[in-house]
C-alpha cells in the first residue's frame, strides 16, 4: 500500500511537471505554426492597422524617451504628448520638390487673381452703397477664393502624391492645408483691402485697389511666402500616431497592450526588439494631451535571442547557450532602465559576432552589423498581445521545484491533480436545492448581504459555505449579473472573515467589480472619495500607495472609531430590522393566502342577488362598523344550525307585516323557550283556554274568595252553595275547558296564577306588551316546536336589524312582507340571511386584506443592506488598521514592492492578505505579486472564465482553497487557444496521454478527464467534470425581454428572465433604417459609405437633441469598423461623441463585455455585395453540435446582446434579402416589431368596463393631475410575462388587470405596477376561473414573486374593492404619493447616519473618542480645567466617565499606551 502511494505521488509529480512544461510552451509560443518568435518589429498588421511607431521619425521624442530610460525609476514622470509637440519635418527631397513646384507657378495665375478681384469689385459696386461693410467683406472673400483656385490648388495637386508617401493621419492629404496656405498668401492684401475699397465706395475710384494688388500680391513675393509656409510644415505628428495606436489597443479589447521597444536585432528578413517595457496610454480630457506611463519592469525578448542563437548554431556559424537568465528584470526605484538594457546587450554581444562601438546610454542612433545580424539602437512604440510573462515565471518556478525534488512540490500539486484526475467530485447541488426549497419564504427574502441577491446568487453563496464544495462553476449569459455575483461573494467573504482574490483577463470586468465594491461602501462613508481598503494590483496608479498614506489612514481610523462606539447598537438594529422584515412577510403571506377565491366568488354572487332584490343594500353593508355588531351577528348566525325549518315555520305563522313585527313574533317564541320549565305545568294550564295577563286579577280574586270561604274550617262545611256559585262564576268569567271544581283544583289554579305572573314578568323584561301573554300561554299549551331555536333566531334577527337600520341605503318600510319587495315571509327571511352572510363575508375579506402590513419591503431591505455594509466596513477597516499599526515599516516597504511590480515576500504576504481581505488583479499580472504557495487564498474568483485558458488559470488554482469560475461557454473563448496549431497541441496531448496511461491510470473515465488538460479548453470548460456545484444565472438585467429574446431563444433554451420592464412602445426599442447603396463601387472591400454617412447624421442628431444615452456601433467587418472610426472621430463632433455618448465602435469580435443604451448595427451588405455568411453561420440548425463554426455562432450571441434600451439596424437592402443565420436574426427582430404586444398608454380593453373605470380613477387622482407631464401610463400591461420569467409555471389570473405607471422623477425613473383585482367582472365569466386559480386569492409563492420583482426596482400598488375605501380616487392618490416618496427618499439608517456624522466630526477635529466608554463626543466633553498644571486642556477621557470613575473610586489617571482593541464580529 505504501509503495503504491509513493508510486502514485511520484507519478502525479512527474505528470504535473509535464503539464507545466506543456502550459509554459503554449503561453510562450501560442503554438503558432511559424518557428520564429512572434514578437518582432512590425509597423502594420496583416489587416492594414498601424501597430508600430518608429521614434526615429521624431528626433525630439527620441531624445525625451532616452532621457526617461536614463532616469531612476522612482523619478520618472508620465510622458505627456500634446498636439504638434513632436512632429516629423519634411525630407530634403520633398523640400526641393516643393521649391521647384512653387517656382514653376505661372505668371498668368497671379494676373488672373488680380483681374478677377477687380472685376468682382466692379460688378458689385452697386451693393456698396446699401451695405458698405458687407461689400468689403465679400470682396475679401472673393480674393481669397481666387487665390485658392488659381494658385493654391494647382500646387497642391502636384504635391499630393509625394506628401501621401511621407505623411500620416491629420495631414494624410495635403489638401487639408489648403485654407491655411491660401490665407498665408492672401493675408497682406486682405488687411489692406478695406482702406483701398473705401475709395471705391465713396468715389467709384479703383486705382487704389489696383495699386494694393500690384504691390502686395506680386509674383515674386507671393512665391517666397509659399516656400516659407512649407519650411515649417510637418508631414506627421506623434500625437496623431499615438492616438491611433491607442485606438487600436482599445479596438483589440483586452488582448492588446502598448509597449516601448528598445534596440532591435535584425536576422534574416525580420527585426526583433531586444528589450520592451509595458506602457499604458490614455487621453487627458482636461487638456487633450496623450499621457503615457511606463511599468517599472524591463522585459527581455529571450525567446527571440534564443531563436537566433539556435538558428545560427544550426548554420554552423556559432553555437552558444542562452546568455539571458531572466526574461523579466524588476527595477528598484534607484535603478534606471538604460543600465539594465546595457547589461543585457553586453551579455548578448558576448555571444553574437558583433563588434564596434555601441553605447546604448548615448541618445543617438547607432548600429552594429555582421554577415547575418544588424543591431540598431532604435526605439518604437508598438502594440502587441498582452504578455503572460508573470505566468511563465510561475511555470518556470514550478519546473524548478520539480527538478530540485523539493518536498513542497508534492504538497503543491498532489491534491489538485489528484482531485482533477483521480477522485470523484462530490456534488452538493441537490443538497443546496433541497435546503433552499425547505427554507421559509421570509428567510429566502432576507439575506445577510450588503447588496441585493437573487435565488441563484444565494445558492452560490450557500455552496461556498458547504465544506464538501471546492469548485463552483457559474454560467453567466449576457447581462445576468456576473459582476454583481462576484461583488456578493467578496462581501460575504469579508463579513465571514475570509479572503478572496478576484481575477480576470479583462480590465473592464475588474473595473466593474471594483466600482461595485466601492459604490456599496461609499453609501456609508462620509465622502465619495473615501479610501476603501480594497487592494487593486497591476492597475496603473494602484490603490496601495494611496491607502497607506497618512491622510487615508486617518480617514479610515476615524470611521473605524465612529463605528466601534456604535457596534452594539449596529448589531441590535440588524437583528431588529431582520425580525421586522421576516415578521411582515409572514403576516402578508398569512393575510393573503387564507382567503380563497371560492369565498370571493360567493361574495359576488351574494352581492348580485341582494342588489337585484334591493338596490343599494350592499354598499351600506360594506361600510358597516366591523366591531361588536358583526361579532354578535357571526355568533348568532353560527348558532343557527339550520335555518330552513325556521324559515318554513314562521312563513306559515307570519303572513304579512314588517320586519319589526316578525322579530316580535320570534321574540314571543324565544320567551316560550325561556319559560320551558312551565311546560311541566301543562296539566294545570290545560284547565283553561289560553289566558292573558289581563285575566290574572280575575284568577287572583277567585282564589282569594275560595280561600276566604274555607276559613274557618267549620264554616266551610256549611258554605256549599257558595262554593258552587263560585265555580259557576269562574266558568263564566274565565275560559275554562270544562266545568271547574275549585275545591279539587285549587292547587292547579295557583300554578296557573304563578305561571301567568312569570309570563307577565318575562314579557316585561323582553319589552313586549302584555297582550302577547295569551299567545305565550297558547304556545305553552300546545306548540313548543322551534321554540328552542327561536332564541338564536331572535338574536340573529336583532343583530342584522341593527346593521340594516344603520344602512343609509335601506329603510324598514322596505322590509315588509306583502309589500313591494317581499311577497312572502320566506322571501324576507332568506333575504335577511343572505344579507348577514354578505356582511360577514365582506368584512372578513376586508379584515384579512387589512391585516397585511403595508410595509416597504425594498426600503426595509435597503436599510438592512446598509447596516450590513456598515458591519463590513468595520471589518475591513479593522483588518487594515491592525496591519498598518503592527507593521508600519513593512507597510511602507510593500508600497515600493507593488510600485516595482515585484512579488511579495512570503513571510509578509500573510499579513497583507489579512489587511486586504479582497484583492483584485489581472490574471496575467497577479503572479507578479502573489507568492506561489498552496491554498493561500480562501476563495479565488475568475471572471470571464470562458476567455481564460486553463494554462493561464492553473497557477491561480494552485493558490486557492475554493475556486469560483464565472463565464459563458456560449460567448467567445480564448483567442490564443482557438488559434493555436492543432498539430503542435496534439503532439503535447499525446505525450501526456502516453505518460498518464503508463504511470497513473488506464481507466476510461480518467482518460476522459485527462482530455480537460487541453490548452484549447477554457478554465470554464476545464471545470465541467470536477465542479461540485454549477449554477446558471438566468435573470437578465441589461435589456428588455425583446432585446435579449434572440439569444435567449437560440442559445439558452428560452430560460433567460428579462427583469427590466418595458414601459414604452416597441418602436422605441427596435428600429430598422434602410439606406440606398452607393451607385459607385466602394474603394475598399467590406466598406459601406452610405451607412457610415447615415450613422454619423444620427449621431449628430442625438447630440443636438441631448438624448443623454450611451451609444455603441457594431459591424461585422474590421474594415468597416476602421472606416467608421476614422470617419466619425474625424468629425468636428468627435469629442462630444466620446464625452456625451460614450461612443465606441466595435466589431462582433470585440464587443464582448461591452454594453450601451443604444446599439447601432451597420451590416454593410448590399444587394450586389454580401459576405455576411463568411462572418456568421449559414444556418441556425444544430448550432450546439457544429464545433467547427463555434466562433461564427458565438458572434451572434455576443453581438446581439449588448443593448440596454434600443437596437437600431442600418441596412442597405430589405430584411427578406438577407439569408442564412443573419437573415434569421433580422427576421426575428422584425417580427417582434410588427407584432406589438403592448397597447399604447391610452388604450384599454373595450370589453372590460372595470379597466376603463380604474383608468378613469387614476387619471382623476390629484397625484396624476399635478404630475401629468412626468407620467407615462400603460394599460393592459403584461406583468404576467415578467412574473412568468421568475417562475415558468406561473399563470397570471384572469381576474386581474394591470397598468404600468412610470413617474419620471428628478433623479430616476420610478416604475409602479398598479394591479387591480377585478373579481366582479371576471368571476361572472366562468371560463376564466379554473381549478388552477380557484384555491387561494394569493399563494405564498405569489407574494415571494412580487417582492422579488419589487427588489428589482418595481413598486407594486395592489388595489381591489376591499381597500379602495369610499373614495377610490383619493385612496389611489395617497398611495401613489406614498410609493413615489418611498422610492425617492433614500435616507440612511439612524445608526449609519450617526457613524457618518461621528467620522466626519472626528476628521474635522470637532469631536474625540473617549478611551473609556469608546463613544464619540464633542471636544468640549473632554475639557478638564485641572490639566496642564491648572491651565486647562482636553483629556483622553470624557468628563462623564471621569466623574463616574471618581465616584466609584476606580478611576486611574495613568495614561495607557495607545492600542487598538478591535471588536470582531
Amino acid at each position: 500500500m505504501i509503495e503504491r502511494c509513493v508510486e502514485e505521488t511520484s507519478g502525479i509529480t512527474s505528470f504535473a511537471a509535464r503539464v507545466s512544461r506543456y502550459f509554459l510552451d503554449f503561453l510562450e509560443t501560442d503554438f503558432k505554426k511559424q518557428q520564429a518568435p512572434r514578437r518582432k518589429i512590425q509597423l502594420k498588421n496583416d489587416a492594414g492597422f498601424r501597430t508600430g511607431l518608429p521614434l526615429r521619425k521624431y528626433p525630439d521624442l527620441y531624445m525625451v524617451i532616452w532621457k526617461i530610460l536614463s532616469s531612476d525609476i522612482g523619478e520618472i514622470s508620465p510622458l505627456r504628448i500634446a498636439r504638434s509637440r513632436f512632429t516629423a519635418p519634411i525630407s530634403p527631397i520633398l523640400r526641393n520638390l516643393i521649391r521647384n513646384h512653387v517656382n514653376s507657378m505661372e505668371s498668368d495665375a497671379f494676373i488672373r487673381v488680380r483681374q478677377e478681384t477687380i472685376d468682382y469689385a466692379r460688378r458689385n459696386r452697386g451693393k456698396a452703397v446699401e451695405n458698405p461693410e458687407q461689400y468689403i467683406e465679400n470682396v475679401q472673400i472673393a480674393f481669397v477664393e481666387s487665390v485658392s483656385k488659381s494658385i493654391v490648388r494647382p500646387v497642391l495637386a502636384l504635391l499630393d502624391g509625394p506628401f501621401r508617401q511621407q505623411s500620416y493621419s491629420a495631414v494624410e492629404s495635403v489638401y487639408e492645408v489648403e485654407t491655411d496656405l491660401a490665407e498665408a498668401l492672401a493675408v497682406h492684401v486682405v488687411t489692406q483691402l478695406p482702406s483701398a475699397l473705401n475709395d471705391v465706395v465713396v468715389s467709384s475710384e479703383f486705382r487704389t485697389l489696383e495699386k494694393v494688388l500690384d504691390e502686395l500680391f506680386s509674383e515674386e513675393e507671393t512665391k517666397e511666402r509659399a516656400k516659407a509656409f512649407f519650411e515649417d510644415f510637418a508631414t506627421a505628428d506623434a500625437y496623431q500616431e499615438l492616438r491611433d495606436l491607442s485606438n487600436y489597443v482599445r479596438l483589440g479589447g483586452e488582448s492588446l497592450q502598448l509597449y516601448l521597444y528598445v534596440c532591435d536585432l535584425r536576422f534574416g528578413t525580420s527585426a526583433y526588439p531586444i528589450c520592451y517595457i509595458p506602457a499604458s496610454v490614455k487621453l487627458d480630457e482636461s487638456n487633450g494631451e496623450i499621457v503615457v506611463e511606463f511599468d517599472p519592469h524591463l522585459f527581455v525578448n529571450k525567446r527571440a535571442i534564443d531563436y537566433i542563437i539556435q538558428e545560427m548554431g544550426s548554420s554552423a556559424v556559432k553555437l552558444a547557450l542562452s546568455p539571458i537568465d531572466n526574461r523579466i528584470i524588476y527595477l528598484e526605484p534607484h535603478q534606471a532602465f538604460i543600465d539594465e538594457i546595457h547589461r543585457v546587450l553586453v551579455k548578448m554581444l558576448s555571444v553574437f559576432d558583433l563588434s564596434g562601438e555601441f553605447d546604448v546610454r548615448a541618445p543617438k542612433i547607432q548600429a552594429l552589423s555582421s554577415a547575418n545580424l544588424r543591431l540598431t539602437k532604435n526605439a518604437y512604440f508598438a502594440v502587441f498581445d498582452k504578455s503572460d510573462e508573470s505566468l511563465l515565471n510561475d511555470y518556470e518556478a514550478l519546473l524548478a521545484i520539480v527538478n530540485e525534488d523539493q518536498k513542497n512540490v508534492v504538497n503543491l500539486f498532489h491534491d489538485i491533480i489528484k482531485g482533477f484526475l483521480i477522485d470523484e467530485p462530490v456534488s452538493v447541488r441537490g443538497r443546496i436545492s433541497d435546503n433552499w426549497d425547505a427554507m421559509p419564504i421570509p428567510d429566502r427574502l432576507v439575506a445577510m448581504s450588503p447588496i441585493p441577491l437573487n435565488e441563484e446568487q444565494r445558492k452560490i453563496i450557500a455552496a461556498l459555505d458547504d465544506p464538501d464544495c471546492r469548485f463552483i462553476t457559474v454560467q453567466g449569459p449576457p447581462g445576468t449579473g456576473k459582476s454583481h455575483t462576484i461583488t456578493a461573494i467578496a462581501f460575504v467573504c469579508i463579513l465571514k472573515g475570509r479572503n478572496v482574490l478576484i481575477l480576470s483577463d479583462k480590465k473592464e470586468a475588474l473595473d466593474v467589480v471594483e466600482d461595485k465594491l466601492k459604490t456599496t461602501l461609499s453609501s456609508i462613508r462620509q465622502d465619495d472619495d473615501f479610501p476603501d481598503p480594497i487592494l487593486r494590483l497591476g492597475k496603473t496608479g494602484n490603490t496601495y500607495t494611496r491607502l497607506i498614506s497618512h491622510s487615508s489612514q486617518e480617514k479610515i481610523r476615524n470611521h473605524y472609531k465612529a463605528s466601534k462606539g456604535l457596534a452594539d447598537k449596529l448589531e441590535k438594529d440588524i437583528q431588529a430590522i431582520e425580525t421586522y422584515i421576516r415578521h411582515s412577510i409572514a403576516q402578508a403571506i398569512d393575510a393573503f393566502s387564507k382567503i380563497t377565491l371560492r369565498e370571493i366568488e360567493e361574495l359576488h354572487l351574494l352581492e348580485d342577488h341582494l342588489e337585484t332584490i334591493l338596490p343599494g343594500i350592499t354598499q351600506g353593508l360594506q361600510q358597516a362598523n366591523g366591531g361588536t355588531s358583526l361579532v354578535h351577528l357571526e355568533a348568532s348566525l353560527s348558532a343557527l344550525n339550520n335555518a330552513d325549518p325556521l324559515v318554513e315555520y314562521f312563513s306559515r305563522r307570519y303572513r304579512e307585516g314588517s320586519l319589526s313585527k316578525l322579530i316580535e313574533l320570534v321574540k314571543i317564541y324565544s320567551i316560550v323557550a325561556k319559560l320551558k320549565n312551565l311546560r311541566s305545568r301543562k296539566p294545570s294550564l290545560s284547565l283553561f283556554e289560553p289566558l292573558g295577563v289581563h285575566q290574572l286579577p280575575i284568577l287572583q280574586r277567585f282564589i282569594r274568595e275560595y280561600e276566604d270561604l274555607k276559613m274557618p274550617i267549620l264554616g266551610y262545611l256549611f258554605r256549599g252553595s257558595k262554593l258552587k256559585a263560585l265555580a259557576v262564576r269562574i266558568t263564566q268569567e274565565l275560559p275554562c275547558i270544562n266545568s271547574l271544581d275549585i275545591h279539587n283544583h285549587l292547587n292547579e289554579l295557583k300554578v296557573v296564577h304563578d305561571s301567568m305572573v312569570l309570563i307577565r314578568e318575562t314579557l316585561a323584561e323582553s319589552g313586549l306588551p302584555e297582550e302577547y301573554s295569551k299567545t305565550v300561554y297558547s304556545l305553552l299549551l300546545k306548540d313548543s316546536e322551534h321554540c328552542e331555536d327561536a332564541s338564536n333566531f331572535l338574536e340573529f334577527l336583532e343583530n342584522i336589524k341593527r346593521i340594516i337600520e344603520a344602512n343609509p341605503g335601506c329603510h324598514n318600510n322596505q322590509l315588509v312582507v306583502g309589500g313591494k319587495y317581499f311577497q312572502t315571509t320566506s322571501e324576507l327571511i332568506n333575504f335577511i340571511l343572505s344579507t348577514s352572510r354578505y356582511a360577514l363575508q365582506w368584512h372578513k375579506v376586508k379584515q384579512s386584506l387589512s391585516s397585511a402590513p403595508l410595509f416597504d419591503y425594498v426600503g426595509s431591505k435597503s436599510k438592512l443592506e446598509q447596516l450590513y455594509t456598515a458591519r463590513m466596513t468595520h471589518e475591513i477597516d479593522h483588518r487594515f488598521l491592525n496591519f498598518v499599526e503592527m507593521n508600519r515599516a513593512t507597510a511602507k516597504t510593500l508600497g515600493k514592492v507593488i510600485k516595482a511590480k515585484q512579488q511579495f515576500p512570503q513571510d509578509v504576504f500573510q499579513g497583507l492578505k489579512e489587511a486586504f481581505p479582497c484583492i483584485i488583479a489581472g490574471i496575467r499580472e497577479f503572479a507578479e505579486y502573489v507568492p506561489l504557495r498552496k491554498e493561500i487564498f480562501d476563495v479565488v474568483v475568475i471572471d470571464e472564465a470562458s476567455q481564460v485558458s486553463v494554462a493561464q488559470a492553473f497557477p491561480a488554482l494552485l493558490r486557492a482553497k475554493k475556486v469560483v469560475v464565472l463565464g459563458d461557454q456560449k460567448q467567445f473563448s480564448n483567442v490564443k487557444s482557438a488559434q493555436a496549431s492543432n498539430a503542435l497541441n496534439q503532439g503535447y496531448l499525446n505525450d501526456l496521454d502516453k505518460y498518464f496511461r503508463a504511470n497513473i491510470s488506464t481507466a476510461a473515465d480518467k482518460i476522459q478527464r485527462l482530455k480537460q488538460f487541453d490548452i484549447k479548453n477554457s478554465v470554464l470548460e476545464f471545470f465541467d467534470l470536477i465542479a461540485n456545484y454549477t449554477e446558471m444565472l438566468r435573470k437578465h438585467f441589461r435589456g428588455y425581454q425583446e432585446l435579449i429574446s434572440f439569444s435567449s431563444k437560440y442559445f439558452y433554451g428560452g430560460h433567460l428572465q428579462a427583469i427590466k420592464v418595458r414601459g414604452k412602445p416597441i418602436e422605441e426599442v427596435i428600429e430598422f433604417s434602410f439606406v440606398k447603396p452607393s451607385d459607385k463601387p466602394e474603394r475598399y472591400k467590406n466598406i459601406n459609405t452610405p451607412e457610415a454617412q447615415f450613422i454619423k447624421e444620427m449621431l449628430h442628431q442625438m447630440i443636438d437633441e441631448g438624448i443623454g444615452q450611451t451609444v455603441g456601433i457594431i459591424t461585422p467587418f474590421r474594415e468597416q469598423q476602421q472606416f467608421l472610426t476614422k470617419y466619425i472621430f474625424g468629425d468636428s463632433y468627435a469629442d462630444r461623441f466620446e464625452e456625451e455618448l460614450r461612443l465606441k465602435i466595435m466589431t462582433f469580435d470585440t464587443c464582448q463585455g461591452e454594453e450601451r443604451d443604444i446599439i447601432i448595427y451597420s451590416m454593410v451588405a448590399t444587394p450586389t455585395q454580401d459576405l455576411l455568411n463568411y462572418i456568421f453561420p449559414v444556418s441556425m440548425d444544430n448550432i450546439e453540435d457544429r464545433v467547427e463554426e463555434a466562433l461564427k455562432v458565438q458572434r451572434l450571441n455576443v453581438g446581439f446582446s449588448r443593448a440596454k434600451e434600443k437596437i437600431h439596424f442600418v441596412l442597405s437592402k430589405p430584411v427578406e434579402s438577407y439569408h442564412g443565420s443573419i437573415g434569421r436574426v433580422l427576421s426575428h427582430y422584425k417580427a417582434l416589431l410588427d407584432d406589438r404586444a403592448v397597447p399604447e398608454a391610452d388604450e384599454t380593453d373595450p370589453d372590460s368596463p372595470m379597466e376603463q373605470k380604474v383608468l378613469d380613477w387614476i387619471i382623476k387622482t390629484p397625484f396624476f393631475q399635478r404630475n401629468e407631464e412626468k407620467i407615462e401610463l400603460t394599460a393592459q400591461f403584461p406583468i404576467g410575462e415578467y412574473l412568468r420569467q421568475l417562475d415558468p409555471t406561473y399563470q397570471h389570473p384572469a381576474y386581474r388587470c394591470d397598468f404600468l405607471l412610470q413617474y419620471c422623477g428628478e433623479e430616476k425613473l420610478i416604475n409602479i405596477i398598479i394591479e387591480y383585482d377585478g373579481f366582479r367582472e371576471h368571476f361572472t365569466e366562468y371560463k376564466k376561473v379554473h381549478s388552477g386559480n380557484y384555491d387561494t386569492y394569493y399563494r405564498p409563492e405569489d407574494i415571494e414573486r412580487q417582492m422579488i420583482l419589487e427588489s428589482y426596482g418595481y413598486k407594486f400598488l395592489r388595489i381591489n374593492r376591499f381597500n379602495l375605501g369610499r373614495d377610490p380616487v383619493e385612496t389611489l392618490s395617497k398611495r401613489l404619493y406614498a410609493l413615489v416618496d418611498s422610492a425617492t427618499k433614500e435616507e440612511n439608517v439612524d445608526v449609519v447616519k450617526k457613524i457618518i456624522d461621528d467620522a466626519t466630526s472626528l476628521h474635522n477635529g470637532t469631536s474625540k473618542v473617549c478611551r473609556k466608554c469608546n463613544k464619540v463626543k464633542l471636544k468640549e466633553a473632554f475639557y478638564d480645567p485641572n490639566l496642564k498644571n491648572g491651565k486647562g486642556g482636553y483629556g483622553f477621557i470624557c468628563k462623564e466617565c471621569k466623574y463616574q470613575g471618581k465616584r466609584s473610586g476606580t478611576y486611574n489617571r495613568k495614561r495607557k499606551s495607545r492600542r487598538y482593541t478591535i471588536r470582531r464580529w
